[in-house]
């Protein structure tokens, strides 16, 4: 038997999963910050990374609104 390689995610879970995983990566950065420089564990750093590039990977399959018919400025 393989893996589910198709999800159906609705738009608020998707606000609900990427809340969960931004409250998970401020406390990441909240345990590294207690830690001097030389005692962080990997296990941090590495939990660091994976949870940025769910973030990342997340971010970047959305289909971003760009109104049709007048001029666009982002920000």
């Amino acid at each position: 038997m393989g893996y589910n390689r198709s999800f159906e995610i609705d738009v608020n879970e998707m606000e609900i999963l990427e809340s969960a995983l931004r409250l998970k990566l401020s406390s990441l950065l909240d345990q590294r910050s207690m830690l001097s420089e030389g005692e962080c564990p990997k296990e941090i750093d590495d939990d660091l990374k994976k949870v940025q590039e769910f973030l990342g990977s997340i971010h970047n399959q959305k289909i971003w609104y760009r109104p049709k018919g007048k001029i666009y400025v982002s920000g």
